[in-house]
């Protein structure tokens, strides 16, 4: 262990103090649902070199590796730290020594390993492999992984590279210059969809090359070596070219690997120091000290030596400044790029270069972009966040490009955002997930007119400050829960609990409390403080048993508060604006103490490129930005005695506390450069003026009231929408309307005819009644005058209510269609299945019967069944129609076989129909055979497959 002396205090006094990277633990969130990687990295590195123990692409197994598996199938030089998603892997290499067979395969080459015979610490990565005792090291520098081999016996050493590793393959080719270098490329499709890898492989000692299989994409290099007499051999990576890897490997100018293991961990200590904590155990320091060793492996290095990098564009560029990849935004605008606001304030201008770099070249800022792919994952525009916090905190940026970009992407029409801009919020039909979105893009919204403001943009300021406030149309002032929104109305019936499509890996509970922008009101809205904090109790309290859907992201479950997915993230900070402060405090040490362990199985959910740490870094030092774009910190519960941080203009902020042990929660004194100060929040600036923050903690409230955070250019309260009821949208005779304003100081005025509202609508006094196809337009009107975004439904009487249907198969109450009668209610439903349109049924058959209401001719009956592979929805295997008379005698069948690529990502819809042409019809029975068990090769192999089935046409 090396133990690094220091001399303190007074008389010559010696204490031993370990290095930062003494305190990292690369296994942590190896295991479980952490999906991080063991393997060698540099501060932000291109290269991130280490094992692969998984070649399936599996949920898992994302990162390449996972604890619990016992083969190892190579060696790649890319890996993403705990995403959600697979991909990376690139250029695998597996040594070997023995006979090699003509074909050469995973299968051929994987080995066993275990973890007693496997070592990893920043920058370093070693194991013995038990099949052929090779021992295999690696350490790297930011562009170049520099390997280490020793063989076990005398006999030739090969390294097996296998380009198609994992990926689907597009191209690949390697090309030896001389006996001890060659260079090559590997193109494959993944997540990202059009990857590039070129690198370029330097070696110590000659070796021959032979290329196996008839696509050429198995290189072996050969090197003739004696037992324990070690091959080294470099490679640099590079996104442009061969030209950039072969630049890049100068980085390692020649092959001491001590040399280099020695000072990338000495980048590793000097980026780890930033922040100096004191007090707590080891533990505490362990999972502190990995925590902040997570938050930064990305985002990650994308430019080569000489500045040059990829583009959106696909075009080489040059760069001031380094250029980085592997934008997670969705996660990481939450707590990691403010984290690097602080300690990283120089890195995290060239993370905003990049991002507008890529909105110059591709027309867009990054949503989660990775090796100059964009791969359109989870929702938002969260790039402007990362923006409107770097700004408010001093990042020096181009403002008029920033607010370009920004408004630009707040005008894409994807993902409905255009209908979310005109209308106000998103509906159920208009776009799945629209409860999250709506959400989301409101806080996006707010961070451009903080842009905005700053720019002086007084025309786009109050556009985006208008946006920003979209939230309050989806607050339900009867649960007081972000409740989906259907033609007009309000989901029902409603479970808070229930995961379905109208949330983002998330149900209503989760993600009630996502108005960053507009706390106080939100608070307002549902009542005042006291409701506010029983609402976030009941969060803490629930049962944490989630209905709907599966949903393997939702872990570290405290309640239903689930802190193994970013929703939550802020959530228990929220109770610093209740009169029950000390419930931050109490929460924050409950997820700090029992969801974090020093152990592979350690972190709570995905690490999501260093955001579940950053949370971890923020809350141990007692500090957490609920509102990233705005310039405050909550104050929550630090664990050490004192957190120092040493800030890039020299000067050091610390952070001490004092009586906080477990149970000790409420907030007596804060005291700043020896100020006492009554709140329970600090500013950016105060930070970094450096300076100490003093924290005293008791078991018992005092008489200090602390004041919280000022609205930051909070945007203007909005009157809601009004809510038209009904009880269902299709009717068979009449139907009856209510129109509910959110509150009692609110009116309502309504057309029938389709008209606008807001010139030509009644004032609504009474529920009313119809018999026609209706559409119904509505506003409310605050008693101030100031009016609503509008509320619009339509209603349309049954294309043929004499008839109806009878289900012999339950349906997942997420899909019902709006019931049994759903099926020919004469509403089709369309690719997008996540509207609402479709009936689908998991683990079953789906068995109905047709009721003609009176015996009648048909010429054919069809149905509409849809397939989604990724979403576990795929084809019945066969479809069976049987027409019966009114007394039930059968009068024809028809079976139909279906038969359709069931590996096929497209989602498609194939209609079934069967010629009938027979008279005296009444009832038509439709059974459709269950897919079953989804098979070894799909992610969620041996779960039970969807139907989902639409609109029986009886013509």
């Amino acid at each position: 262990m090396r133990i690094y002396l220091f001399l303190a205090g007074l008389l010559g006094s010696f204490i031993w103090v370990k290095a930062q990277t003494e305190f990292v633990n690369p296994f942590i969130g190896t295991g479980g649902t952490g999906h991080t990687f063991p393997g060698a990295a540099a501060p932000f590195g291109m290269v991130q070199a280490g094992p692969d123990t998984r070649i399936d692409g599996s949920w898992e197994g994302c990162s390449g590796y996972h604890y619990s598996d016992s083969i190892i199938y190579g060696f790649s030089h890319t890996h993403l730290s705990g995403t959600g998603c697979s991909d990376y892997g690139d250029i695998m290499f597996m040594p070997f020594q023995g006979k090699l067979p003509e074909i050469i395969t995973p299968n051929f080459y994987a080995t066993r390993f275990s973890h007693n015979k496997e070592k990893a610490e920043p920058g370093y990565y070693s194991v013995i492999l038990d099949d052929s005792e090779i021992r295999y090291e690696v350490t790297v520098t930011e562009r170049v992984a520099l390997h280490k081999i020793t063989p076990s016996k005398n006999d030739t050493l090969h390294l097996i590279f296998d380009l198609k590793h994992r990926d689907e393959l597009l191209d690949g080719t390697i090309t030896q210059h001389n006996p001890r270098e060659l260079s090559g490329m590997r193109r494959s499709k993944a997540w990202a969809k059009d990857q590039t890898v070129y690198f370029h492989l330097t070696a110590e000692k000659p070796f021959s090359l032979k290329k196996y299989g008839d696509k050429a994409d198995v290189f072996v290099l050969s090197f003739p070596v004696k037992q324990n007499e070690p091959i080294l051999f470099k490679v640099a990576l590079s996104g442009t070219d061969n030209d950039g890897a072969r630049k890049n490997r100068t980085e390692i100018p020649g092959f001491n690997f001590e040399k280099t293991r020695k000072e990338t961990r000495e980048k590793w200590n000097r980026e780890l120091s930033k922040i100096q904590v004191a007090g707590a155990g080891e533990k505490e320091k362990i999972n502190f000290y990995t925590a902040l060793y997570h938050t930064m492996i990305h985002p990650s290095l994308f430019s080569d030596v000489d500045g040059r990098y990829r583009g959106r564009d696909g075009k080489i560029h040059g760069a001031d400044g380094e250029t980085y990849t592997v934008f997670s935004l969705w996660d990481t605008f939450r707590a990691l790029h403010p984290l690097h606001h602080i300690i990283n304030r120089k890195r995290s201008a060239d993370f905003i270069k990049s991002m507008l770099n890529q909105y110059r070249e591709g027309g867009r800022l990054p949503m989660w972009e990775l090796w100059c792919n964009e791969t359109d994952c989870m929702i938002g525009y969260h790039a402007v966040a990362v923006l409107a916090d770097a700004f408010t905190k001093g990042i020096p940026m181009d403002l008029p490009l920033a607010l370009e970009a920004s408004v630009a992407n707040a005008q894409l029409p994807n993902w409905s955002i255009q209908t979310y801009a005109r209308k106000g919020y998103l509906e159920i039909g208009d776009e799945p997930e629209s409860v999250a979105k709506t959400l989301e893009y409101a806080y996006d919204d707010w961070c451009i007119s903080v842009l905005a403001r700053a720019a002086g943009n007084k025309k786009t300021e109050k556009e985006f400050l208008r946006r920003a406030g979209s939230w309050i149309h989806l607050s339900d002032p009867e649960t007081g829960w972000m409740r989906p929104r259907i033609n007009g109305g309000r989901l029902s019936p409603f479970d808070p609990r229930e995961v379905n499509n109208h949330y983002t890996e998330a149900n209503a509970l989760q993600y009630s409390f996502f108005v960053p922008q507009d706390i106080y009101g939100l608070i307002k809205t549902l009542g005042g403080k006291d409701r506010f904090e029983n609402l976030l109790d009941q969060l803490f309290s629930y049962d944490s048993r989630t209905t709907g859907r599966t949903q393997a992201d939702i872990t570290g479950l405290i309640g239903q508060y689930a802190h193994g997915n970013e929703p939550s993230h802020h959530m228990a900070y929220l109770y610093n604006y209740t009169n029950s402060p000390h419930k931050t405090a109490r929460y924050v040490h409950t997820i700090l103490d029992s969801l974090y362990q020093p152990t592979p199985e350690g972190l709570p959910g995905n690490e999501d490129c260093g955001q579940m740490s950053a949370w971890y870094v923020f809350s141990a030092m007692g500090l957490y930005p609920v509102t990233p774009g705005s310039p405050y910190y909550q104050i929550g519960f630090p664990i050490f005695e004192y957190s120092d941080i040493l800030l890039e203009n020299r000067k050091t902020f610390r952070i001490t506390a004092k009586g906080n042990t477990k149970g000790q929660f409420h907030l007596g004194r804060v005291v700043l450069n020896g100020k006492e100060i009554q709140r329970t929040y600090i500013t950016h600036d105060e930070i970094m003026q450096g300076g100490t923050l003093e924290l005293t903690y008791s078991s018992e409230a005092g008489g200090n009231i602390m004041e919280n955070a000022p609205d930051y250019f909070a945007p203007p309260l909005q009157v809601a929408a009004p809510e038209i009821r009904a009880s269902q949208k299709p009717f068979k005779d009449s139907l009856r309307i209510d129109i509910i304003p959110y509150s009692e100081n609110q009116h309502v005025r309504y057309t029938a005819d389709g008209s606008d509202p807001k010139t030509q609508g009644n004032i609504y006094t009474a529920p009313f009644f119809i018999k026609e196809k209706t559409q119904i337009r509505a506003v409310a009107i605050h008693s101030d005058g100031s009016m609503s975004a509008e509320a619009s439904a339509e209603f349309r009487p049954f294309p043929h209510p004499e008839r109806s249907v009878t289900l012999f198969s339950t349906y997942n109450r997420q899909y019902n269609a709006g019931g049994a009668d759903g099926l020919i209610d004469g509403i089709r439903g369309d690719e997008n299945w996540r509207k609402g349109h479709w009936q689908g049924y998991q683990d079953t058959d789906f068995i109905a019967e047709v009721d003609l209401g009176k015996p009648q001719f048909l010429k054919q009956i069809s149905v509409g069944f849809l397939q989604d592979l990724r979403s576990w929805i795929l084809m019945p295997k066969k479809v069976h129609f049987t027409w019966m008379d009114e007394q039930r005698n059968i009068l024809g069948t028809r079976k139909i076989d279906i038969s359709v690529d069931d590996k096929t990502e497209a989602i498609f819809i194939n209609e079934i129909a069967a010629p009938v042409n027979a008279e005296r019809i009444r009832y038509i029975k439709i059974e459709a055979e269950n897919y079953g068990r989804l098979p070894a090769w799909h992610p969620g192999a041996g779960n039970p497959a969807f139907i989902f089935t639409d609109e029986i046409v009886l013509e």
